[in-house]
């Protein structure tokens, strides 16, 4: 009798283990095509953008060329979107600049804490946090990026945003965002815009203030 106790409650917890894994399947396989539909949803407000599908272990990834600069948004998380992170990525081919500014109490990865903490006027948000070999530039980058990148924060609902330009790449992410092909489009222009400054600012440093 108790063997059939056993046997019966052991079949129980499997069903239940089973069934666990099969509602985080189905919500794995739900989140990860709303940030597919968004993506998609953004070519057709992005001209010539097109989309990379991903795979249930990948997250899809957008590409489009916007006046002069190829940007790359690429989905992290695509299993749980109020956790999710999207990651926009384009070049610097001119830059050798190393620039981390973190909205939100965001802090660099581990490999960015040989680069000097550096301090920025941030006005009325305490937030940022910032490391940099060149404390003047970070200032000018913040301040030419900072209504931008707070309108998709804001828009996007997200928990943390972090700009960092190294190696001749500049990568904005956005994490725990609401999706939607809307808000991935601005990403994609705002990634664009920052590029597109870049030289002005760096160049500005370089000449000294005024």
């Amino acid at each position: 009798m108790d063997v059939l106790l056993l046997l019966a409650l052991g079949g129980a917890a499997a069903l239940v283990t089973a069934g666990g894994f099969a509602v985080g399947y189905v919500r794995k396989g739900r989140s990860h095509q709303q940030w597919q539909d968004a993506l998609t949803e953004a070519t057709a407000l992005l001209p010539g953008a097109r989309v990379s599908p991903g795979t249930r272990y990948d997250g899809p990834e957008l590409r489009v060329d916007l006046d002069g600069h190829t940007v790359s948004i690429a989905v992290r998380g695509a299993d749980t979107p109020d956790r999710g992170m999207a990651l926009a990525r384009v070049a610097l081919p001119s830059s050798n600049s190393r620039v981390f500014i973190g909205w939100d109490d965001v802090e660099p990865p581990t490999d960015w804490a040989h680069v000097p903490e550096v301090n920025v006027e941030a006005r009325a948000d305490p937030s940022v946090f910032a490391r940099s070999d060149d404390a003047a530039l970070a200032q000018r980058v913040f301040d030419g990026a900072r209504l931008d990148l707070i309108d998709v924060r804001r828009e996007a609902e997200a928990h943390g945003v972090a700009l960092s330009a190294r190696g001749g790449y500049l990568e904005l992410r956005f994490a725990g965002l609401r999706v939607s092909g809307h808000l991935l489009e601005r990403l994609a222009r705002a990634t664009a815009r920052v590029a597109e400054a870049w030289p002005e600012w760096e160049g500005s440093t370089r000449l000294g203030p005024g």
